[in-house]
């Protein structure tokens, strides 16, 4: 009976989580890397569903309009029940005969994508109770919710209530966890896939139950599905089995059931990868080959920052991450639950907090050993996330206990009261911080200030998620018929379904010298990709007409591309210099301003019938003094608005300065028949 009262417990919290995340879906946008997941998903759903490999036999995509913050599906200004609910990433350039033919498609496997496409399938298609682009996320939030469910349910039956408690809370208010459960179809699903395989093949060995070894087996196939770490899992469940296996060396005759399942278990879970990958049943030994090297290229690609690298090449960067971003209530936990493992953990008959100890540790040794590479912070790792969850539930509860003895206390129920208490301050800090929990930081490093202000990379990395809120800003404050753009990033970044009708969306209005008055949004994060003129020229120009903040700090912002939003000192921007000095010596152009400049845009005539198009290897160099040149070469901003060299009329090209100081410039145009070549009446605009 009091088993049963666990389970209760357990599906309570699973419903809860999945209920809290459900109902906050439209408050999170699409990760950037999801629409060509979502649409893989959908090209392998249907071809399981119908045999087709393509479309052809759905109508078109009906194109309508649901607000932004919608909980619930219902198109704007239509009945629901006329919109064909065909999903936008049902593309016909993006089908099943597609990938299987012309697309080189051995990336990650697709399984999150296929689940995720059908619950849009059932929620979005058929019943049209949940919109296209969270219904594929419901899920994400469903997978989510059966973890922290089983998570409790897995360790109250090993440590107790209170554990079980503490490890739920730990896990459902992690803030990276919680943020991406609601966004990302890759990582959370294949966290939860290899928490499961590990938790079932605990039971199954402890209670020598063969039915669920194969269940492990199903899950590990899973996991395998939706990404490849799952593999690291076997070092995990070696190292556990190690341990275990000889303190029952007198009884091994009671495990030899076992043997079938084990021997198949590999088997198993490779079948359930083939099954839901089309692209490897011709030749599945061969395509797990070919995947695998797309995987080795990720995760030994280098890309360090020499600032974390310590003796023999030791990246400390993760740890350090962990450190700054879990809360610290639960890194409290924590610290008593690896305690207990290193003081009882071979003690233990099951070698329980071992084989968790194990779990916490490897999935962040393989990213910090010499060679390994990780970026964007630590979500590639997520799966150590729930085992450092139930170390918070051990730890919470053996902290009791020392408590208790110390204090020779008969009755706990003031102590439990309080450990539990002990997660409100986290519980309010993500509610001042939703929906971007994926960016928290703690006190440890001054929270997303001080991580910013140290510049630890990616301190504001979130995927994308802002986009959506930024739209509903959009929403409700946007002048009619104006033009949005992004300040950087592809069109699918903001779905075409969540944008008013009237607004035109395409980032061929980015303002470069003129002031489109279009509506610009950008994510603020320190990031080489982001580093363009346009992005350069919008943060130091313009005052932003929205900010999504975390602990003060910008995460994403919305500007408006007028005069009425540019700064005082750069209104007037019609402004050239009368009298410059330049000179000519081979293939260079030196160019002397006579005084430092707020530098705005070069330009110059060409006659283009006499030479070559412009030549994007053209380098601009930029001085104050003329002894320290900065090389635009490396410089990723600018050699993007230089090789699209915009032309602004016929025999004139331009080159942008997002009111950079500027006296003397140097133009490498490298190829002699450039159109630089002849250039003449050279003009330069300053603010």
């Amino acid at each position: 009976m009091k088993f049963f009262s666990v389970k209760r417990i357990a599906f309570f919290i699973s419903v809860l989580f999945l209920i809290v995340g459900f109902l906050t879906l439209p408050h999170y946008g699409i990760n950037w890397d999801e629409p060509v997941h979502f649409m893989r998903g959908q090209a392998y759903l249907h071809y399981f569903l119908t045999g087709k490999k393509d479309y052809s036999d759905l109508s078109n995509f009906k194109s309508y309009y649901q607000k932004p913050d919608a909980i619930f599906f219902n198109p704007v200004g239509i009945s629901k029940n006329q919109v064909s609910r065909r999903s936008i990433y049902q593309s016909n350039g993006y089908t099943a005969n597609s990938l299987l033919t012309s697309y080189d498609d051995y990336g990650h496997p697709p399984l999150g994508g296929e689940l995720a496409a059908s619950f849009n399938y059932i929620f979005f298609q058929k019943l049209g109770f949940v919109g296209d682009i969270d219904s594929h996320h419901l899920f994400v939030v469903f997978a989510a919710s059966v973890l922290v469910g089983s998570v409790f349910l897995w360790l109250a039956t090993e440590y107790g209530i209170l554990a079980g408690v503490v490890s739920a809370l730990s896990l459902a208010l992690y803030p990276l966890f919680l943020g991406e459960s609601h966004f990302n179809v890759k990582d959370i699903p294949e966290t939860v896939f290899y928490s499961l395989t590990i938790l079932i093949f605990y039971k199954s060995v402890k209670y020598r139950n063969s039915k669920l070894i194969f269940v492990s087996a199903i899950f590990c196939g899973l996991a395998l599905a939706t990404k490849y770490n799952i593999a690291f899992a076997s070092i995990i469940l070696a190292i556990w089995l190690v341990t275990y296996i000889p303190s029952f060396r007198t009884k091994l005759k009671s495990f030899s059931h076992l043997i079938l399942p084990i021997v198949l278990y590999i088997p198993i879970a490779f079948s359930v990868l083939v099954a839901s990958w089309p692209l490897m049943w011709p030749s599945p030994f061969q395509a797990f080959v070919k995947s695998i090297g797309f995987y080795r290229g990720i995760g030994t690609g280098g890309g360090f920052d020499a600032r974390y690298l310590s003796i023999f090449g030791i990246n400390t960067y993760p740890a350090q991450w962990i450190l700054f971003t879990t809360p610290l209530v639960i890194l409290f936990f924590s610290f008593f639950g690896i305690f207990y493992a290193l003081r009882f953990g071979f003690k233990e008959k099951h070698k329980t907090s071992l084989l968790i100890l194990v779990w916490f540790l490897v999935p962040i040794l393989r990213v910090t050993v010499p060679g390994a590479s990780i970026y964007g912070g630590i979500r590639q790792i997520m799966e150590y996330i729930p085992a450092m969850a139930i170390l918070s539930g051990i730890g919470a509860a053996y902290f009791m206990t020392i408590i208790r003895k110390k204090l020779n206390l008969k009755k706990v129920n003031i102590l439990i009261f309080l450990i539990i208490i002990s997660f409100i301050p986290i519980i309010f800090k993500l509610i001042s911080i939703h929906p971007n929990e994926g960016v928290y930081f703690n006190p440890l490093i001054g929270g997303m200030k001080g991580a910013m202000e140290k510049d630890l990379p990616s301190w504001g990395e979130s995927l994308g998620n802002p986009y959506r809120q930024a739209l509903t800003w959009i929403d409700n404050n946007a002048d009619k018929n104006a033009k949005l753009v992004l300040t950087y990033g592809l069109g699918s970044n903001l779905p075409s379904i969540l944008i008013r009708p009237d607004l035109t969306f395409h980032n061929m209005y980015r303002g470069l010298d003129t002031r489109f008055s279009e509506y610009a949004i950008g994510l603020t994060n320190k990031s080489p990709y982001q580093d363009t003129y346009y992005s350069r020229y919008l943060e130091k120009i313009l005052e932003p007409v929205f900010e999504v903040k975390v602990d003060g700090v910008s995460v994403a912002k919305v500007w408006k591309n007028d005069l009425q939003h540019t700064k005082i000192p750069f209104k007037n921007y019609h402004l050239f210099l009368e009298k410059i000095e330049s000179s000519r010596l081979g293939t260079e152009i030196f160019i002397d301003l006579g005084r430092v400049v707020d530098l705005r845009k070069l330009s110059y005539e060409v006659n283009k019938g006499t030479c070559k198009k412009y030549d994007d290897t053209t380098i601009i160099y930029t001085s104050i003094d003329s002894n320290k040149w900065k090389d635009s070469d490396s410089d990723f901003g600018r050699r993007y608005v230089e090789s699209a060299s915009d032309v602004s009329r016929d025999g004139e090209f331009s080159h942008f300065f997002a009111a950079e100081k500027v006296r003397f410039i140097k133009i490498n145009y490298v190829v002699e028949a450039s159109c630089l070549s002849n250039a003449r009446n050279l003009r330069v605009y300053v603010y």
